[in-house]
């Protein structure tokens, strides 16, 4: 008998401690609300077995010469709509697939990424930070332009294709805030002749809970170029903002930004929309978790 309690005893404390002896350090949860601050991912992952359904849209610009009363503010207008799953191999590790309108010169965008967390923040403060690895890869199947010094001529596959890595490093600071750092590389295999085609960015993202059920979130991306005119176009740096929602079984984002793009290929390297001058847009997201 005494023998037997020893044991459970035993049992019981190695259900507190972790290996050698050390006790195991609580996780820190819900760093954000979904896997999306706005069009930047963030380290939430997609919990194993669990599968992420996902619908973006973007309209057109609010006010400026192609927004105003006449199209309802861009309501009338849509500059990208992405579709987009997310699955949950285990706690740590995702895979995701989406498919886009384009909200640019390149159209018809299928994309698929692996993620994967390799640091989790604790409540004891031994891992300060979360990081999460993104490969993202996206490809065009629009039909070719017979303009060879057009971006959309594609001579071959390979110039269909956009690759994006990205490090996310977070940090629940309080209950109520969170801020996340974004390291990013985009690298598209074709692009016009006065344009580089890889290009670094810094992210900086956040969410600011305010109640239970609602919050505040931005994400922005610094770009890192030789110069801001290509093509003939003024190229600025993505910036959203917006709202964030819960409800039931369903978390939404209410935004306005100056990208016309969702894809991560895209609206980092391709936002020519000048959020002064009236260009952004009103657009939302919608996230819903089915366990499978």
């Amino acid at each position: 008998m005494a023998f037997g309690s020893v044991v459970q005893g035993q049992d019981d404390l190695d259900d507190l401690l972790g290996v050698g002896g050390e006790a195991v350090s609580e996780t820190v949860t819900a760093t954000f609300k979904t896997t999306r601050i706005i069009n930047s991912h963030s380290t939430e992952m997609v919990k194993a077995k669990h599968l992420d359904f996902r619908i973006a849209h973007r309209f057109g610009d609010m006010f400026g010469a192609s927004g105003g009363a006449q199209t309802m503010f861009g309501i009338d207008n849509a500059s990208d709509i992405r579709i987009g799953f997310e699955y949950g191999l285990n706690e740590n590790f995702s895979l995701g697939f989406g498919r886009s309108k384009g909200g640019n010169t390149i159209k018809s965008i299928i994309e698929a990424y692996a993620k994967y967390k390799i640091i989790q923040q604790t409540k004891d403060n031994k891992k300060k930070i979360s990081i999460v690895l993104i490969s993202h890869m996206t490809a065009s199947y629009m039909s070719a332009t017979e303009d060879a010094t057009l971006i959309t001529s594609f001579e071959n596959f390979a110039h269909r294709l956009t690759y994006v890595s990205q490090i996310l490093i977070a940090k629940k600071f309080t209950n109520s805030f969170s801020l996340q750092v974004m390291p990013s590389y985009v690298h598209r295999n074709l692009v016009s002749y006065d344009d580089e085609n890889g290009l670094f960015a810094m992210g900086v993202g956040g969410r600011l809970k305010l109640t239970k059920r609602f919050g505040v979130i931005a994400d922005y991306f610094h770009c890192f170029r030789s110069q801001n005119t290509i093509g003939g176009l003024q190229h600025y740096n993505p910036l959203s903002f917006g709202i964030e929602i819960e409800t039931g079984g369903h978390v939404f984002h209410i935004n306005f930004t100056n990208s016309r793009s969702i894809s991560e290929g895209q609206f980092i390297s391709n936002t020519s929309s000048d959020l002064m001058g009236g260009q952004f847009r009103f657009g939302f997201n919608i996230s819903r978790l089915f366990v499978l």
